[in-house]
């Protein structure tokens, strides 16, 4: 519902520390102008849901109906759009949709936001096939667009990589424009342009306006909050970024990613058994959310539990024993525990398939920073700069760069990428 007019109509979901409110307790602490209340229901293999519209105002039913639901059928789509409808119709007419979504858009567009919180190189590219679907059922959808340059931006970024920046960035740019085109208050459009003026511009005032941007548009937008902290963590503001992860995780805490991102913010700050802790809250949400165990096998590796990283890492390498950044994880693990041979053979396993697709100069150049050659590790970042590695914004605080920081070449780095040491 907030996809459909996100300036009249703010939609805030309910957190788990509300489920004990009354609903006098939810009108005051969060003073919305009405509440959709449910219920779900089950008899032997019959369903059925019941939703009611309230007005805070004088706690009357505006709207509500039961719902037969056959858990074989066609799933919840036909409910969540009779029951949309209904409520836009009985809402006051200023906060009709300005844009009337097609259906079969906005499904195919929750299908692609769906694929793109999966982070996988393979789950992004199914994503924006969703997005171009929706963009065939609605040209005018501007959310689908916003999808499309996120879906592009990641698999320019570390860990996904399919695409080389130059070529990943530009697209990314263009269809976040494209869609600031049709809704220029989009809160998605500004994060997704916020994140290509950090990463790939390395234009800093502006990914903050951006970013800012966003969060003054829907407060409630947990990306925004994740992305916001990206660029907090490169500025080195470490606690801000912590908050601002946290504040997304409040706004949904039941999504594994956003418990990995605020592990992710720990990580940075070298704060390691906090972030094994998010990284595990992940997991309790999805067993086999792949990225979390990979990053509870990067901080095992800090904390010098070797066997553990190992473990961790060969856990996923089974399903993926050609990812080019798991091979770089696991070489740069090899370097630091002796195994230096183990670790150069890897080198040479990445630059053999850098000649089949892009490998980011980075990889490369981590598993130089754990051997100790820090003449070859500068020499492979040079390389990453000018691949324009979105990763590079991270050296301030990435423990993996601490053997870096007290050459004069590392600071020297930091400048060219105007971050501050």
């Amino acid at each position: 519902m907030s996809e459909l007019h996100p300036l009249r109509l703010g939609v805030v979901e309910l957190t788990n520390a509300d489920s004990e409110l009354s609903f006098e307790q939810v009108c005051e602490s969060r003073n919305p102008s009405y509440i959709l209340a449910g219920a779900v229901h089950r008899d032997g293999n019959q369903l059925a849901m019941t939703d009611q519209l309230v007005s805070c105002k004088d706690q009357t039913g505006m709207v509500g109906d039961r719902h037969a639901m056959n858990p074989e059928g066609s799933g919840m789509g036909p409910v969540v759009d009779d029951i949309v409808q209904k409520i836009l119709a009985a809402l006051p007419k200023d906060v009709q949709p300005a844009h009337q979504v097609n259906p079969k858009a906005y499904e195919a567009y929750l299908q692609g936001r769906f694929e793109w919180n999966l982070r996988t190189t393979q789950s992004l590219m199914r994503a924006i096939s969703y997005f171009q679907q929706a963009i065939e059922y609605d040209a005018s959808y501007a959310p689908s667009y916003a999808g499309l340059a996120d879906c592009y931006a990641l698999l320019g970024t570390v860990p996904n990589t399919a695409l080389p920046p130059s070529e990943a960035f530009p697209k990314a740019k263009a269809n976040a424009l494209k869609a600031l085109a049709y809704d220029k208050d989009l809160a998605e459009a500004h994060v997704s342009l916020g994140y290509a003026a950090l990463v790939y511009d390395r234009n800093y005032p502006e990914a903050e306006r951006e970013f800012r941007r966003a969060i003054e548009l829907r407060p409630d937008y947990a990306t925004a909050h994740q992305y916001y902290a990206y660029y907090l963590t490169a500025m080195g503001y470490l606690e801000q970024a912590i908050a601002e992860r946290k504040r997304a995780v409040s706004i949904e805490p039941m999504s594994p990613l956003l418990n990995v991102a605020l592990g992710e913010a720990y990580y940075e700050a070298h704060r390691f058994s906090d972030s094994i802790g998010s990284y595990q809250a992940a997991l309790s949400i999805d067993p086999h959310y792949g990225v979390a165990i990979i990053q509870i096998g990067r901080n095992y590796e800090q904390m010098g539990m070797y066997p553990q990283a190992l473990q961790a890492y060969q856990s996923i390498l089974a399903f993926a024993p050609h990812d080019p950044a798991l091979l770089a994880l696991l070489g740069h693990l090899y370097a630091v525990s002796g195994q230096k041979a183990a670790a150069r053979g890897i080198i040479s396993q990445l630059q053999q398939i850098g000649g089949e697709r892009y490998v980011p100069s980075l990889y490369v150049a981590m598993i130089y920073i754990g051997l100790d050659d820090k003449n070859q590790a500068f020499a492979w970042l040079d390389k990453a700069y000018e691949e324009r590695c979105e990763y590079l914004v991270y050296l301030p605080t990435d423990p993996m760069a601490d053997p870096l920081r007290n050459d004069p070449r590392f600071p020297a780095l930091l400048e060219r990428l105007g971050l501050k040491k």
